[in-house]
């Protein structure tokens, strides 16, 4: 089963645990969850730009340690840019137009 973050709530995780059911949840990016992946430091390369690591992790509002698969993956940066055109005959019109 794979659920978005939503669905990320220990009752719910219970439900598959209890009836022995694989699955997938995303994670709400809580302040106590951020801080244990950042302190992950062995990331083991798919390919690049595609890192996985695994910890394990038991939240303030849970009883059970679970385990978490953690995939980073790196985005190119787009950068853009930002013109104003202004228009003769209206001066107090501008276009707003974004370059890539």
């Amino acid at each position: 089963m794979r659920c978005d973050s939503g669905f990320y709530a220990d009752k719910f995780l219970q439900w598959f645990e209890q009836r022995k059911l694989n699955y997938i949840v995303a994670v709400k990016f809580y302040e106590n969850f951020k801080y244990k992946v950042g302190s992950i430091s062995q990331w083991s390369r798919i390919t690049k730009g595609l890192d996985i690591a695994e910890l394990y992790f038991k939240p303030d509002s849970t009883k059970h340690t679970r385990r978490y698969i953690i995939v980073k993956k790196k985005y190119k940066t787009i950068q853009t840019a930002a013109v104003n055109f202004s228009l003769k005959n209206r001066p107090t019109d501008t276009t707003l137009m974004s370059a890539i």
